[in-house]
């Protein structure tokens, strides 16, 4: 369930970025944040993964890491979370 939870919001925030910096990727880079974490979630490699589904190639490129605007937005969330974790380490032991 967390994984899922994590990955819905992650979808959402790669979405209203893409609608501030590129509106026309905004549906792809929420499709790419909702599969960021398939991977984990059905313990198979991400590359294996994205042959078995349809997806635009800038999803598939940004899901493989690739420099593209959707692989960058997906970059800046995870950047976010990391973040927002180690600014709540301190408080989650009190």
């Amino acid at each position: 369930e967390e994984v899922t939870n994590s990955s819905i919001v992650r979808a959402c925030f790669c979405e209203l970025i893409a609608l501030e910096i590129a509106k026309e990727k905004a549906s792809n880079a929420f499709m790419t944040g909702l599969f960021s974490s398939l991977d984990n979630f059905i313990n198979k490699d991400m590359i294996d993964i994205i042959k078995e589904i349809p997806l635009s190639g800038d999803v598939k490129d940004a899901l493989l890491g690739a420099d593209n605007i959707i692989g960058n937005i997906l970059k800046l969330v995870y950047a976010y979370e990391n973040v927002a974790s180690l600014r709540k380490q301190p408080y989650m032991y009190k």
